[in-house]
């Protein structure tokens, strides 16, 4: 039996030489989530082929053992676009608002996520309850 080598599904769609160009046409952005990933931020940025780095705020408090926006919190989340300007990578991470955006931008930081599938039906749940009093 002769092997399928042009994939299956959505992949399928890309054609049959999507092989030899999909490695051009994928980002590469590892989660910076913990305090050893913000010990090591540049030399995660720094290896070949990582296009940008993420930070998760929730995930980074979480593994702090303290709440988003403590002190030690912002602390660490300061501490890492200085890794990306010396490697030359943006980073991102998610933001609640437009004054978050601006906030962050001035920062340092480069890839935004203002708008995600998941703030937006927040958002708009939040708008309808409040419509319906």
């Amino acid at each position: 039996m002769k092997a399928n080598r042009t994939g299956t599904g959505r992949i399928a769609a890309l054609g049959a030489d999507y092989r030899s160009t999909i490695d051009s046409q994928v980002l590469v952005i590892p989660q910076i989530e913990d305090m050893a990933s913000v010990d090591n931020a540049e030399a995660i940025l720094a290896v070949e082929g990582v296009d940008i780095g993420f930070l998760g705020p929730n995930d980074l408090a979480l593994s702090m053992g303290v709440e988003p926006e403590h002190s030690d919190h912002e602390a660490a989340i300061q501490a890492v676009p200085a890794a990306g300007i010396r490697t030359g990578k943006p980073l991102g991470l998610p933001v609640r608002d437009v004054k978050g955006v601006k906030q962050r931008l001035s920062e340092g930081f480069r890839f935004l996520d203002c708008a995600s599938d998941l703030r937006l039906l927040q958002v708009g749940a939040i708008d309808i309850l409040h419509e319906l009093g």
